[in-house]
């Protein structure tokens, strides 16, 4: 979010259920780009043309994600498929109908199937308190069948000298021993998400050879702690870390279908709770932050989009800096406080001379809602003030006084009842 320039308008420091009138009603003529920037301040939206640019980049980070044989690249000049020609495109393939039974379905895909056969994940709790002790219940009661392999994954990002490192780690147990470990250097161009899907990848691709070596294991469980990662790590389709979860998902898959029997659990736990699998797949992944680069991904399209954020937000701090203190004349009627409360008057004339810095503030002291609304000499100051300003009048006018209607002026209502001729 763009840094809001407390000192100059000083009316962004407070809540909105706390700002004076005044400071509300001078917001246009007291902000920088007048009440368009202001809004767009306080509501966090960027401006149009800053937006647009981010989706271009978005827009963009996504086309390179794409095979030079896709429909949108063949479309595209050839410097996006390396001068690469366009190609025709393959017919598409002939379309079966079956009436006989058309809401029957004749095959199913490999992911229901696969998730048909998967154990459900474990519930997420919001607390970690709350999971804690049935997680541990749960991997202390797996431990003890020889038929249970128990994945653990992390990622990890430090930040040093103005750099960010990025590892991942798992690390696989059989009957409560340590069995393997893996550790990889995702380099400074990666988010904590890549890190941690990568980890999830990892103890996939370990956690199946070691099963194929010892057949009397049916159940593949994983433990991560990134809700993201456990939600997103069995679905293949196009998205942030696609590569991680395409090869996730085949590894496990493949171990699926070797026997009916195979099973397979992705559930989040708790990190930081005394865990001993997930204790150690935090160091591994901490250590990995250290290792050279050897990940299948340079720069990953969640560091892209997060860099295209960033640009966008650094953009937009600029232009608010370098835009010109606006300002108005004299407003009508500005505020001051005496000894019981405050009032309103006429402002003096103004003096030739520089501009001063608007505050953003309509005088001195301060006069939040609470008071305004909330004492009598404060409704009745703010009656005036709507008054005198004209505030919610069509044209802007002071409107006419009217003269309030008098009991002898009344017409005469006839004491007889409707139905009487």
């Amino acid at each position: 979010m763009v840094q809001r320039e407390c000192k100059a308008t000083e009316t962004t420091g407070q809540s909105s259920a706390t700002r004076s009138l005044p400071d509300l009603c001078s917001l246009q003529n007291h902000t920088k780009g007048g009440l368009w920037a202001a809004l767009e301040i306080e509501a966090s939206i960027p401006p149009i043309h800053i937006q647009l640019k981010q989706q271009i980049t978005r827009c963009a980070i996504r086309f390179n994600k794409l095979g030079s044989t896709n429909p949108i690249m063949q479309r595209l000049p050839d410097t996006w498929r390396e001068g690469l020609k366009p190609t025709a495109p393959p017919p598409l393939p002939p379309k079966l109908y079956n009436h006989s039974a058309a809401d029957s379905r004749r095959t199913s895909p490999l992911l229901d199937i696969a998730a048909d056969r998967s154990v459900p994940n474990s519930s997420m709790a919001k607390d970690n308190n709350e999971l804690w002790p049935s997680c541990k219940e749960l991997i202390s009661e797996l431990t003890k069948s020889n038929q249970n392999l128990l994945v653990y994954s992390d990622g990890s990002l430090i930040k040093k000298s103005g750099f960010s490192r990025t590892g991942a780690a798992a690390v696989v147990y059989h009957e409560g021993r340590e069995i393997n470990s893996e550790k990889m250097g995702i380099g400074e161009r990666a988010e904590v998400y890549d890190a941690e899907m990568a980890g999830l990848m990892m103890g996939a691709r370990m956690a199946v050879k070691y099963a194929r070596s010892h057949p009397q294991i049916n159940n593949i469980y994983f433990f991560a702690d990134n809700t993201a990662g456990v939600r997103a790590i069995f679905n293949p389709k196009p998205r942030t870390g696609q590569l991680y979860a395409a090869r996730f998902h085949k590894k496990i898959c493949h171990f699926l279908d070797e026997n009916p029997e195979h099973q397979m659990s992705v559930s989040w736990c708790p990190g930081h709770t005394n865990i001993k699998g997930n204790e150690r797949a935090d160091e591994l992944a901490k250590e990995a932050t250290t290792l050279q680069w050897n990940a299948p991904i340079g720069t990953t399209r969640a560091h892209a989009i997060r860099w295209a954020k960033l640009s966008s937000e650094r953009l937009w701090t600029r232009e608010w800096k370098a835009a010109a203190q606006a300002g108005a004349g004299p407003r009508p009627w500005e505020a001051v406080t005496d000894g019981s409360g405050f009032k309103y008057r006429e402002p003096e004339p103004a003096k030739a001379g520089p501009k001063p810095r608007l505050s953003g503030r309509a005088g001195p002291g301060n006069h939040y809602l609470p008071t305004i609304l909330g004492t009598r000499s404060g409704i009745q100051a703010l009656t005036t003030f709507l008054q005198k300003s004209c505030a919610f009048t069509m044209n802007g006018q002071r409107p006419e006084e009217r003269t309030p209607p008098l009991f002898d002026e009344e017409p005469e209502v006839s004491e007889s009842d409707d139905d009487d001729p």
